[in-house]
């Protein structure tokens, strides 16, 4: 994902990749399980480790978390941990994704929120939000990208 990339529907094309139409037992899809992401174009792809998924709940609502393990893989310079997608609803497709990065200090971290800027699109209400925005948890840092209902 960079500047030069339509990273909506890069988004869109790994959510595709990860879950079943239909949950199931397992919802991964045969190429979220091996790994093999073919949707995915090859420089992304080869850094993608097969998917991992966990069932839960968030405020009495069922969730679904789809986590890509990631290898090798950086973002504005920075190295990537994984990639999640959380599938809340079902009736209308509403996934909200977020990429971890590697632990970083707080310099690091203050240096990238500088470093990248989001634009505004209107939400729901149609009032301006970012469509995207970093977020510290301890030493951890995540990109939260907004795609929802």
């Amino acid at each position: 994902m960079g500047k030069n990339d339509n990273d909506n529907d890069r988004t869109w094309a790994i959510r595709q990749s990860i879950f079943e139409d239909t949950p199931k037992p397992n919802p991964l899809t045969k190429e979220a399980r091996q790994g093999t992401y073919t949707s995915i174009p090859k420089p992304y792809r080869k850094d993608m480790m097969p998917a991992k998924f966990i069932k839960g709940k968030e405020d009495e609502r069922p969730i679904l978390k789809g986590i890509i393990p990631l290898k090798n893989a950086t973002l504005y310079g920075y190295p990537l941990k994984n990639l999640n997608y959380d599938l809340y609803c079902y009736e209308c497709d509403g996934t909200s994704f977020y990429a971890t990065f590697a632990p970083m200090t707080l310099s690091q971290h203050n240096s990238l929120v500088k470093k990248v800027k989001f634009r505004y699109e209107g939400d729901i209400c149609g009032d301006p939000s970012h469509i995207a925005r970093f977020k510290r948890v301890g030493k951890t840092t995540i990109l939260i990208v907004d795609d929802g209902c």
